[in-house]
């Protein structure tokens, strides 16, 4: 039976395959099993990391590629579903481009990001509380990826959240913005916790996670606070692995604009 309607997952995109597969492929897999009859298609916006992958044999969809597609088979109702978390310059390109298919398509809704709103917030907070407790003396630090955009205000929004909803053992930084690695530490510090536990707040658990996060150089965050005397310990673990920011990633879709 011929599908009518699409589904368009759009995500900056990855050279780890291993990363791929745990978010970006995993996230594809569970909408798939959710919307059976729609056609389900995932691109890149980095036109770097599609080269890469195409030099390793591996073709990833741009998005104008992927409403060609669309388009040749006679869908004519796309759902554009971006994994960024944030409204910001990425997102922005996104938007360019729905805007410059809007006329070839019956209709095209663009979702918002993770980080929509206070709501989204919330429940994001919630989760990772659950999925990581901590004990007395134990905090969580979440390492953003952070943007000159004005938008980099939602970084510690976040951080307000989680203490707002209790958890005041929550610290979010980034890795190329404001709040930095040397605000966290601080703050850590400065509340006395003894040990960390440190995970990426990205869709990928990638470059960033591995590298600036969890990497041997003495400038990566873990090692920058194991030297101010916090016994730190990384998971490589991004948010497109969890079941229910899956699910969250799901309501967006039924909440396109």
């Amino acid at each position: 039976m011929m599908k009518e309607q699409g589904i368009l997952i759009v995500s900056f995109g990855t050279t780890n395959k291993n990363a791929e597969e745990k978010s970006i492929i995993a996230l594809e897999c569970y909408i798939r099993e959710r919307y059976e009859n729609c056609k389900i298609i995932h691109a890149y916006t980095s036109s770097i990391i599609r080269k890469i992958l195409k030099k390793r044999g591996e073709t990833i969809y741009s998005m104008e590629e992927a409403f060609d597609v669309f388009l040749e088979e006679g869908i004519n109702k796309v759902s554009v579903l971006p994994t960024h978390l944030i409204y910001g310059e990425e997102y922005e390109k996104i938007q360019s481009v729905v805007d410059s298919y809007q006329m070839k398509f019956n209709q095209i809704k663009l979702g918002a990001p993770l980080l929509k709103d206070a709501q989204d917030m919330k429940t994001i907070a919630n989760i990772l509380q659950t999925e990581y407790p901590m004990g007395e003396e134990e905090c969580l630090v979440l390492m953003g990826h952070g943007t000159e955009h004005y938008c980099n205000t939602v970084y510690a929004a976040m951080e307000y959240t989680c203490h707002e909803q209790g958890y005041k053992h929550m610290f979010v930084g980034t890795v190329e913005a404001y709040p930095e690695i040397d605000v966290v530490i601080k703050k850590v510090k400065e509340n006395n916790y003894k040990k960390a536990t440190l995970i990426p707040f990205m869709f990928v658990a990638g470059d960033h996670a591995i590298n600036d996060m969890a990497g041997e150089d003495e400038r990566s965050w873990v090692n920058q606070m194991r030297k101010h005397g916090i016994n730190a310990v990384t998971v490589l673990k991004g948010l497109g692995e969890y079941e229910r920011i899956k699910e969250l990633y799901c309501s967006h879709i039924e909440k396109c604009e």
